[in-house]
């Protein structure tokens, strides 16, 4: 009987190579996934999420453009629709009939600086088509894709799916502001780690890339374990913190490529049929130093020059890509610079250093609107005859037209109170104190109007005042009476249409005495409506 000696075989060693193989690319998948699902510090993640929003109440991380505004979600009266938009629902695919224009950029597209979504400029520009005849049998429908702390990468990116996803027809895309704010956040040697990552592949003359090559490197870009090696690896030959803040700022910002970005977003889109249009977002910076300016209107001087460089860099950059591509620019810029040496204009345009008030984003609203009405193209498939005027838009628009913001914000001690002589209440009530001892004086329940009369020794020549008021029948109107007894309105608070929102609160209106003072020695402040209110400590009513 013959014995054999069986030996286990071992494996050849193309299937030992291809076991190795398919296990390094299961690794790498894994990596890939996880890497999807968790934040990254890649170097494309770095660029599109550098103050981390993603961690944000309102935001999500998201692999493609860094984050994203959750769906379904509201915050301090900004609702998101059910696909992460600002504003309401809008149909998928597009419905016949619908000529839909899409508006891209940062929070002064969302409309950071107002207390409602209603008064942002996509939602104005809306409006504003809307009291606007058509007789081409489309509706225009204006959707917000403004994300606070996109900027022109995410804009970039966005026209690579969104005309396929929504199909627009028309694209707005006001960046600058976030872009500046990116440059200045990231060093030298993040943006330029960024810059040769994004270089990568780029054909060129005398070394074009073949197509196979191409899609291949095109592929190998898309994986964030490649962009996590390759942030690792590049050496950029900059120190780590080198280029922070300001320093260097035409360097950092040539190396993020703002015109490029544009430049693709409006490729693609001319791609899908997608009508690109260009706005310079406005900045709060006159031309040349801000130091001309009155103290009250400036800013601080990091941001004074960051928004000065801006101004004229990022001007330029869309003026030459609107010549080179033939496409529409708009600049509200130049509206707003007849406000930036007047404090009370200032303060009625802009909420803040960078975003605008209800009146700001109207005017915005408005220099889009009668641009892409003169566009033939536009006004002939709207079956539009032109835009109106800008005299009838501030006709329908009275309400923000005759809005004012308050003058300043925060309670005022009792030291700097005008004391009275006489206080006389008719048709008033007086709230219960807060812990503060501050109360407000409204409207008696029975009626429909009441009136404070204060008598004064002497007349300032300004004092500061705190009413609220919520609805259009509500009114705090400020009045002083003649020798003979006539009275001159000096101050009212109105709303000529209702928004459901409350004037802000301890916030204060300066009023301004006329020359002849107050000849008869009393000022009466006259409550109109149920909601109403005069705040004040005490007697404390008026104030220095």
């Amino acid at each position: 009987m013959n014995t054999f000696n069986l030996r286990q075989r071992r494996p050849s060693r193309r299937i030992r190579i291809s076991t190795c193989i398919l296990a390094l690319l299961s690794l790498a998948v894994l990596g890939e996934v996880y890497l999807r699902i968790f934040p990254s510090p890649a170097v494309r993640i770095q660029v599109l999420d550098h103050h981390r929003f993603r961690s944000e109440i309102t935001a999500e991380y998201d692999p493609v453009l860094g984050f994203l505004l959750k769906k379904g979600v509201a915050l301090q009266g900004f609702p998101h629709n059910s696909r992460g938009f600002i504003g309401p629902e809008f149909a998928v695919p597009k419905p016949r009939g619908i000529f839909r224009i899409f508006c891209f950029g940062g929070s002064t597209t969302l409309g950071a600086g107002v207390d409602s979504p209603i008064y942002s400029y996509p939602a104005l520009l809306q409006a504003m088509f809307d009291k606007t005849p058509l007789s081409g049998g489309k509706k225009v429908e204006v959707v917000n894709g403004g994300v606070f702390g996109y900027h022109s990468l995410h804009t970039a990116i966005r026209a690579s799916f969104y005309p396929d996803a929504y199909r627009p027809d028309a694209c707005v895309i006001m960046d600058g502001l976030n872009d500046l704010d990116a440059v200045r956040a990231l060093t030298l040697d993040q943006l330029s780690r960024f810059d040769a990552w994004r270089g990568l592949g780029r054909s060129s003359g005398s070394d074009p890339v073949s197509g196979t090559a191409s899609w291949a490197l095109a592929l190998l870009k898309r994986s964030m374990l490649f962009e996590l090696a390759w942030g690792s690896a590049v050496s950029s030959g900059y120190e780590p913190l080198a280029g922070y803040g300001i320093e260097r700022i035409d360097e950092k910002f040539r190396l993020f490529g703002y015109r490029d970005n544009l430049q693709q977003a409006i490729s693609l889109l001319r791609e899908k049929g997608v009508v690109p249009v260009l706005v310079d977002e406005p900045m709060r910076m006159a031309p040349g130093s801000s130091k001309t300016a009155p103290a009250s209107v400036r800013i601080n001087s990091d941001l004074e020059e960051l928004l000065r460089f801006g101004r004229e860099r990022i001007r330029s950059e869309n003026a030459l890509l609107a010549g080179e591509n033939e496409t529409l620019l708009i600049d509200p810029q130049r509206i707003f610079d007849g406000f930036l040496h007047d404090a009370k204009a200032v303060r009625r345009a802009w909420a803040d250093d960078l975003h605008l008030t209800r009146y700001g984003y109207y005017l915005v609203a408005r220099e889009v609107y009668r641009s892409l009405l003169e566009d033939k193209r536009i006004c002939r498939e709207l079956g539009a005859s032109g835009p109106l005027p800008d005299s009838e838009l501030d006709r329908l628009f009275d309400g923000i037209m005759a809005w004012r913001p308050a003058d300043g914000a925060g309670r005022i001690s009792a030291e700097k109170a005008l004391d009275p002589s006489g206080i006389t209440v008719k048709g008033a009530v007086d709230s219960v104190p807060d812990k503060d001892g501050w109360a407000f004086y409204g409207v008696d329940g029975g009626g429909t109007e009441g009136e404070i009369t204060l008598t004064l020794d002497s007349a300032p020549e300004t004092f500061k005042v705190f009413p609220r008021i919520l609805e259009r029948d509500d009114s705090v109107v400020i009045e002083k009476f003649g020798v003979n007894g006539e009275r001159t309105e000096l101050f009212a608070l109105k709303k000529p249409e209702n928004d459901d929102l409350w004037s802000p609160e301890s916030s204060w209106y300066e009023v301004t005495v006329p020359r002849d003072g107050f000849p008869a020695g009393r000022l009466v402040i006259r409550l109109t409506g149920k909601n109403a209110q005069l705040w004040h400590a005490g007697r404390a009513i008026l104030f220095r």
